[in-house]
């Protein structure tokens, strides 16, 4: 090998070495997002479903557009499972600003009743019963997918406002 191909080959490796690295940075920039909920209604109650829409608001404190495909969150009322929400709208998280994502939330209210332990434990009062999402931002740099976790927990008067 003569020593111009040596040199295209390491400028090669190099470039891939760095883009790479940028994008792990990137991906741990993604890490230090920062979320909340806003706008939480009731559309719908009825024996067998609840529907609730909700913003879910995601502060991106970096430098960096943060492009999200998707999100796959589960929703736990005091531990216990009740829905899951899949959201496959592409959103961009702009650099240093808060953006608020529509999400609606659909349960059936057995689930809520199916641990009455945990709902015991809040002396039967909705407000105190602790929301938790917990899942899963897909994110794609360079053509490499990416879930950034993220868990969220508010009680019930706290989402409700």
């Amino acid at each position: 090998m003569d020593l111009k191909k040596g040199l295209i080959i390491t400028g090669a490796v190099g470039v891939l070495i760095g883009v790479g690295l940028w994008a792990k940075y990137q991906a741990e920039l993604s890490y230090k997002l920062v979320y909340g909920t806003r706008n939480a209604k009731l559309k719908k109650v009825t024996p067998n479903e609840v529907v609730a829409e909700f913003e879910l608001t995601i502060d991106n404190p970096t430098e960096l557009n943060v492009g999200i495909n998707g999100m796959d969150i589960d929703v736990y009322a005091n531990g216990v499972k009740v829905t899951n929400i899949l959201n496959q709208v592409p959103v961009v998280l702009s650099p240093n600003k808060m953006t608020a994502i529509p999400l609606k939330l659909s349960l059936n209210p057995k689930t809520l009743v199916q641990n009455t332990g945990s709902l015991l434990q809040t002396g039967l009062n909705i407000d105190n019963v602790v929301l938790t999402m917990r899942g899963f931002l897909k994110i794609r740099k360079f053509g490499i997918p990416l879930k950034v976790p993220f868990v969220y927990t508010a009680t019930y008067k706290e989402l409700m406002g």
